[in-house]
């Protein structure tokens, strides 16, 4: 920036969603083999929507005799996107399809610290 000792930043990521192979899982087998699950179609298939996610930081540094002070400010998720990153898969549950995570919502973070 063209004013002295101010820092200015943003990060940007964007990718294809994560694949989503719905799924049946079967009863217990027999002698201890546990159970299986039957995709119902190839991974890669269905997909969860596409990602973008923007985030952004601004610090100012302040120096006083031997000691400086860095004052920032961090926004994550500046676009507050309410992206899905997983789903209950396996399609024979009481929660089938409902949601498991979002992308967290907009934060603002205010920090200092200290050098000297």
């Amino acid at each position: 920036m063209p004013w002295q000792n101010i820092g200015i930043a943003a990060n940007y990521n964007g990718r294809s969603g994560y694949p989503t192979p719905t799924g049946i899982l079967s009863p217990t087998r027999a002698n201890g083999a546990g159970t299986a699950t039957v995709y119902l179609s190839p991974l890669g298939d269905e997909r969860l929507p596409t990602f973008h996610n923007v985030d952004f930081r601004l610090d100012k540094s302040v120096k006083y005799k031997s000691a400086k002070v860095t004052f920032s400010a961090d926004v994550f998720n500046v676009l507050n996107s309410d992206i899905v990153q997983s789903l209950r898969l396996t399609q024979n549950a009481s929660n089938a399809n409902l949601i498991s995570s979002l992308v967290a919502p907009r934060v603002i973070r205010f920090g200092a610290r200290l050098n000297w």
